[in-house]
């Protein structure tokens, strides 16, 4: 048998080339599903597309709840924008939920309790209980109780989204 004489420490098995690995975004590296950069502007766009469109919303449903309570024959047209705002507040509540979770994906593994993520819950919690209403909307016990819980509980919100912006 010939034994073969290594070097001071070199690996007795085959040595292979380093893999050539295909260039990278730099955040990729980090773990990082939104860079870095992109992450606050995120949270402040999530949090004004919810700040206008409940605002907005509001504001045209107390003007259109005036003529829909009127005796005149702009009844049925108040009707129908009411459900066209009511429409582009769902659309735009879900845009708001989909940038805050591109807001927060990131720190998922940190979950812990912070001012963070109790506004990101409790904006989920509007969204759904917003759901709930309008599939549930006919039945007489959510028709009654939910005005009295989505209102109050999204100014709730509001006010720890403020919190939350003066601590960050």
């Amino acid at each position: 048998t010939t034994k073969s004489v290594l070097p001071k420490g070199a690996n007795p098995q085959v040595e292979r080339p380093p893999k050539q690995e295909k260039p990278e975004r730099p955040e990729a590296r980090n773990g990082n599903v939104v860079p870095r950069g992109l992450v606050q502007p995120l949270g402040w766009v999530a949090a004004m597309v919810f700040v206008i469109s409940t605002l907005y919303y509001s504001l045209r449903r107390a003007q259109t709840a005036v003529i829909k309570d009127s005796p005149t024959e702009a009844k049925p047209l108040a009707i129908r924008r009411l459900r066209s705002l009511l429409g582009w507040h769902q659309a735009f509540g879900f845009l708001a939920l989909g940038l805050a979770v591109l807001h927060v994906i990131d720190f998922w593994g940190k979950l812990q309790l912070s001012t963070s993520w109790l506004v990101f819950f409790m904006m989920i919690s509007i969204v759904i209980s917003g759901v709930v209403r309008q599939f549930m909307g006919r039945s007489g016990v959510v028709r009654t109780y939910w005005r009295s819980f989505h209102i109050p509980y999204t100014v709730l919100f509001f006010a720890v989204m403020a919190v939350h912006v003066a601590m960050k």
